[in-house]
């Protein structure tokens, strides 16, 4: 986005008058007040750019101190706020580097005066723009430069850690500056991973990247990429390979965006001209599509954008890049109706050469209002505000920006991940699926993305199944080497938790369920095949230790038998019938419970032990990891720990097999707990059957009795070593046969039996 201060300035000096329309409020939301209702407020998005590369806007200078660092960001904020703006769209990724703490690249020397070295004292900048930001009801977004790897007003050498000494391989130099390659896919998928870092470490509200693509051209010289062409260039043209690679980096991260934190936004703020071909009458100038490999009509068209901030950088009245033609094309784009955002070259007021009045900007925005299909502006950048440039800030203030506004809505943005990408094929007649995008992956001999036909539909095929689903940011696994490779799977595993925790709630749920009739002398049934068999086995067998549960009251049913448990017995998850009469071997009352667990949520065998477990009036208990899963359809309670693609596509034992590990722990532990084989949260119903055990046991009971070793030791030899039972002896002061006759009364509790006064004691 820098290239405003170097591009914009070759560009023609177009003066003229500006058409001066009125200015007024946003538009409010359309729904009228009911009697008890307030009206409805105002929506329009309204943002700067804090550009860091260079010290654009923050901080003023490399190496400041970081109380100064922090003053600064607080004035720029309380600016942001006093002006009425919403939002402010800050960039976290330079150059390959980062301004937040980050094990994936080094800091950058805009921010401490040197790469790679970290703040002092210890502060995470980025952490503290999003909790100031949000405490002045502000959004923050977070801006990545995807592929710049070295801008030319870097001074101080690159760190070890930075991508072009870790892997010169993904990098060029282009003229006085680094880029990383776009057709190395394992740099693509680097960059995913710092993107998927980000939402997962800081509460940002969007995701967006600048104009920078494949670089803007040095004269006549081309970009030397020979070395990727060569590998992966497949059956495309060298331009629509480089358009392909592109392609695939912005529809992998708007998948990414929306699985890591489904309400975050994603945006791309390109160069304000459109594809030649598709231009309004009169425009003419450079071309992104063909020098920087931008396809944003694509973008746009096949749903993977949920705003659009075209850098409108033109007067209204500019002969060649008129500000309303150019808006009126985008607005016509726009076929799923998402945010139309403009950015507005607010840092052209009154600087030479343009030296813009305010109230171009002014009229800009008013012109915008004029049209229902844009929502919103952007300005850059944020210091031209703070200067107040011609009295710009206080004209904003004073005449569009009287009225503060709301964040437009973004309804099509659900509350869970993001549907798995369908296959499509084109229907005549029909136009484009709202969302609908297209299979992609990164790397090997592929097929390129096909442009959206105009007047065409896509139809879904048959829907694959999320887990078995190619994963776009890892499709050049193989060409990884031994740190990536631990690197992508241990990354890639977070997300089992974050999958459980969406779960929450409905696991919370089967507890509740469970509870009463386990209570009532139930038993916990397991069934499944494969890894998602294995690791009901598993949590069924650590019952006994952990929780002196009865092995007869925990029982896993494994497709393929004791066998299976130690090799693959192919076939054996295909039989329904087989799976309902294992289960039915079982004899299953109305107060047993059945966990059918499966990642595909179909699997025949897990299917039919819930069939007969269902039959029998049990509670059914189904756990997948894929969203309308046949298995948490059917059972009574179902659980869906939503995992997405795999590191290795199709190999549940990875994340999802995670998901159900941490999922069947949680829950069966949470179980425990509530029918009181905790005191506190010290396990003290273990059995303590070997060396370690006792001394666990020992540990326990002197904490939870507050006595010495001695005295805990005597206690447990005189009850056979029952730690419930020598806490209570210890506690109330009573003996073992008392003790036990309390905690029997009180159905196993620790808290109420040494709150009771019953025989004895």
């Amino acid at each position: 986005m820098m290239r405003r201060r170097a591009l914009l300035q070759a560009l023609p000096l177009l003066a003229g008058g500006c058409a001066v329309l009125p200015s007024h409020a946003p538009s409010p939301a359309p729904a009228a007040p009911g009697p008890l209702q307030p009206p409805p407020a105002p929506r329009e998005f309204r943002a700067a750019w804090v550009a860091t590369v260079d010290n654009i806007d923050w901080p003023s200078r490399p190496g400041l101190p970081v109380p100064v660092q922090r003053d600064e960001a607080v004035a720029i904020l309380d600016r942001a706020l006093a002006l009425a703006l919403n939002a402010i769209v800050l960039q976290v990724r330079p150059a390959a580097d980062a301004i937040y703490a980050s094990t994936l690249e080094p800091w950058s020397e805009y921010l401490t005066g040197a790469q790679g070295r970290a703040p002092v004292p210890a502060w995470d900048p980025l952490a503290f723009w999003v909790a100031e930001a949000h405490r002045r009801g502000l959004e923050l977004h977070a801006w990545f430069n995807p592929y710049r790897a070295r801008h030319p007003s870097a001074k101080t050498p690159l760190a070890a850690s930075h991508v072009a000494l870790r892997h010169p391989e993904w990098v060029r130099r282009y003229g006085n500056q680094l880029w990383i390659d776009p057709g190395e896919p394992a740099a693509a998928a680097h960059t995913l991973a710092v993107v998927a870092d980000v939402l997962r470490r800081y509460d940002v509200d969007g995701v967006q990247l600048d104009d920078y693509f494949y670089p803007y051209p040095e004269g006549d010289r081309p970009f030397p990429d020979d070395a990727s062409w060569q590998r992966y260039r497949g059956p495309l043209t060298r331009d629509d390979w480089r358009r392909d690679n592109v392609n695939r980096l912005v529809a992998a991260l708007n998948d990414e965006v929306h699985r890591v934190k489904p309400q975050a936004r994603f945006g791309v703020s390109p160069f304000g001209l459109g594809r030649p071909a598709l231009r309004p009458p009169g425009i003419v100038g450079f071309s992104q599509y063909d020098k920087l490999y931008a396809d944003v009509e694509l973008w746009w068209a096949s749903g993977w954008l949920d705003y659009l901030a075209p850098q409108l950088y033109w007067p209204i009245a500019s002969p060649g890049q008129a500000f309303g033609p150019l808006l009126d094309h985008w607005i016509g784009t726009n076929i799923h109706q998402r945010h139309l955002w403009p950015g507005l070259f607010t840092s052209a007021v009154a600087t030479p050469p343009r030296d813009w009045p305010a109230r171009e900007i002014v009229d800009q925005v008013a012109l915008l209002r004029s049209r229902a299909g844009a929502s919103g502006h952007l300005h850059f950048s944020m210091v031209a505000l703070m200067q107040d440039r011609d009295g710009i800030a206080t004209k904003l203030r004073a005449g569009p920006y009287a009225q503060a506004a709301l964040v437009p809505a973004s309804p099509w943005l659900g509350a869970g991940p993001a549907p798995t990408t369908p296959a499509l094929r084109g229907a005549a007649g029909e136009r484009p699926r709202r969302g609908g995008a297209r299979r992609r992956r990164f790397g090997g001999r592929r097929r390129p993305l096909r442009q959206p036909r105009r007047g065409c539909r896509a139809d879904l095929d048959m829907k694959p199944l999320r887990t078995e689903s190619p994963s776009e940011q890892h499709a050049a696994l193989d060409r990884y080497d031994s740190a990536q490779l631990v690197a992508a799977f241990v990354d890639d595993q977070r997300r089992a938790a974050d999958a459980v925790y969406a779960a929450r709630d409905a696991l919370a749920a089967a507890v509740d369920a469970a509870l009463p009739r386990i209570a009532a002398g139930g038993r916990l049934l397991y069934a499944g095949a494969g890894t998602s068999g294995r690791l009901g086995v598993l949590d069924s067998v650590e019952l006994l230790p952990t929780f002196s549960w009865p092995r007869e009251r925990a029982l896993a049913l494994l497709a393929g038998g004791d066998r299976a448990m130690f090799e693959a017995v192919e076939g054996a998850e295909d039989d329904r019938d087989q799976g309902a009469a294992d289960l039915r071997a079982l004899a299953p009352t109305a107060n047993d419970v059945l966990l059918a667990i499966a990642a595909s949520g179909s699997t025949p065998y897990a299917l039919g032990a819930l069939d007969a477990a269902r039959a029998a009036g049990a509670l059914t208990i189904g756990l997948a990891n894929n969203p309308g899963a046949p298995l948490a359809a059917a059972a009574e309670i179902g659980v869906v720990l939503d995992t997405g693609p795999e590191v290795i596509s199709g190999s549940t034992r990875l994340k999802a097999g995670t998901a159900q590990k941490i999922a069947l722990n949680t829950f069966s532990s949470s179980l425990m707990v509530r029918l009181h084989k905790t005191y506190g949260n010290l396990m003290v119903d273990l059995r303590a059957t070997n060396a370690k055990l006792r001394r666990r046991a020992l540990a326990i009971t002197v904490r939870a009795a507050g006595t010495d070793e001695a005295a805990a030791r005597q206690a447990l030899d005189a009850c056979g070593w029952r730690v419930k039972v020598a806490l209570v002896m210890l506690r109330a002061g009573v003996d073992a046969a008392t003790a036990e006759q309390r905690l029997d009364a009180a159905q196993g509790s620790v808290d109420a039996a040494l709150a009771r006064r019953g025989a004895g004691g």
